[in-house]
This record gives C-alpha cells, sequence and structure tokens, in this order.
C-alpha cells in the first residue's frame, strides 16, 4: 500500500491515523500511527520518499545485513518449471515486504487482534482471505499443546 492519495486525522481522543481507500477492494483503511512512525514522518514533513517496491526489497535487504539480522540458512524450495530445487539460503534473503505483511496478519492473529481489526489493518474484505493465516495459527497452537503434554 502506498501513502499517496491519503490523508492524517485525529480521532476524538486525539490519537493520528492515516486514512486511504484500498484502490482495490475500495475499502477505507485506518492505520494508527504510533509514536516512532509518527517520529519518521515528522522528520520528512508527512511527506515520505516513494519508492518502487523492487527498491524497497533491496534496501530492507541492506538493513538486515548492516545489523546481522537473519544470518542463519535455512532449506528454501523453489518450483522452476514444476521443477523443485532444494537451496540453502540465508533466512534474510527470504524476507521482502510481501513477507513482512504476512507476518504482520499471522502475529496478529496470535496475539488475538480481532479479525475485524486486523482486516481493516490490512485492507481484506473477506473473512475468508484470513483464514489460512488463522488455521495456520491455530494448527501451530494445537501442535504446541500436544508437545507440552508429552513433555509431563
Amino acid at each position: 500500500m502506498t501513502l499517496d492519495r491519503g490523508e492524517f486525522r485525529k480521532d476524538k481522543d486525539g490519537d493520528l491515523y492515516y486514512i486511504k481507500e484500498n484502490i482495490k477492494t475500495g475499502i477505507e483503511v485506518n492505520i494508527p500511527i504510533t509514536d516512532i512512525p509518527l517520529r519518521i514522518f515528522q522528520k520528512y514533513n508527512f511527506k515520505l520518499p516513494k519508492y518502487t517496491g523492487q527498491y524497497f526489497n533491496r534496501e530492507l535487504q541492506k538493513v538486515l545485513r548492516h545489523y546481522k539480522l537473519y544470518e542463519y540458512p535455512i532449506n528454501h524450495i523453489r518450483k522452476v518449471q514444476k521443477e523443485s530445487q532444494n537451496l540453502m539460503v540465508m533466512k534474510r534473503d527470504l524476507i521482502t515486504s510481501h513477507t513482512c505483511r504476512k507476518t504482520f496478519i499471522t502475529l496478529s492473529v496470535s496475539r488475538n487482534i480481532p479479525l475485524n481489526v486486523i482486516m481493516k489493518a490490512s485492507g481484506h474484505t473477506q473473512i475468508k482471505t484470513l483464514n489460512c493465516y488463522v488455521e495456520a495459527v491455530m494448527d501451530k497452537n494445537e501442535f504446541r499443546k500436544l508437545s507440552f503434554a508429552e513433555q509431563k
């Protein structure tokens, strides 16, 4: 989601939100602006520079490398022309803006944030779109229960 064609508004409690209509769905998205993002917006006078997704992901990779984050190899299965390739890659090389969005949604579901709130923040219009995140979290939680039961 880009930060153009939207506006910043304060609610009745004085909390700041960024409000924009999602182009794909036509749904209004309200994103609460907390302290750290607010300081970043203020630094740029609420006019953030615009970058392409590819540029953003390259810069994200630079930050991850610079701070030595996710510096461990994982097995990554890549499909090329219906053929699977097993590759060992650094975890950080698989992190993109899209995986960050998926992580935000998954963590929100696992913290029992109401689905209508997640839908509004992520711009989803149908609950069935979030079902894969809900099911994944539920599966992990059920698995953890089994693991703890076996340890007792």
